[in-house]
């Protein structure tokens, strides 16, 4: 028996073509204006569903010395706390839903990682055809099982993710 899944008014099975989500994550830096431009790109390249994440609450990181590394503008290597870069990324409720009420303006599906209820039930609210369980929370049980209590589609993302 083949398998479909509908994420919003696209269909993804073995029949039909992949579906790509451009990301436009926290790459705005909390600045709506630039997220609408990153949106309004991906419209005119003809993107037909964009990926982004709600990032509300520092709240969804320990607060520890871990960190993580990633390449710099200036091509260095760079090593900051995942806590640090949620402080910087986090924006308002408000600001997320003029955000995604722009792509329904553009008539753009979107699809929202989560990393807490309070933001899960946000992007249900607004009209997230799926939700997405970032890498980070693969092991949170209890997130995982409230977001499929919500009867959005669900991605898992297994990408830091390891046996």
């Amino acid at each position: 028996m083949m398998r479909q899944l509908k994420i919003g008014k696209h269909m993804v099975s073995e029949n039909d073509p992949p579906l790509f989500f451009p990301d436009i994550g926290s790459f705005f830096n909390d600045d709506p204006n630039v997220a609408k431009g990153l949106i309004k790109s991906l419209h005119n390249q003809k993107a037909q569903l964009i990926k982004g994440e709600i990032l509300n609450n520092v709240e969804i990181s320990l607060s520890n010395d871990f960190k993580t590394s990633y390449l710099g503008s200036d091509k260095q290597i760079i090593k900051e706390s995942f806590r640090d870069i949620v402080k910087r990324k986090i924006v308002s409720f408000k600001a997320y839903e003029d955000i995604f009420n722009f792509c329904k303006e553009l008539n753009l599906d979107f699809v929202l990682s989560v990393y807490d209820e309070e933001g899960a039930d946000f992007c249900k609210n607004i009209g997230a055809v799926a939700l997405k369980i970032p890498s980070s929370n693969i092991v949170h049980k209890t997130l995982i099982e409230y977001v499929a209590s919500l009867k959005l589609p669900v991605i898992l993302d297994t990408g830091k993710s390891s046996l």
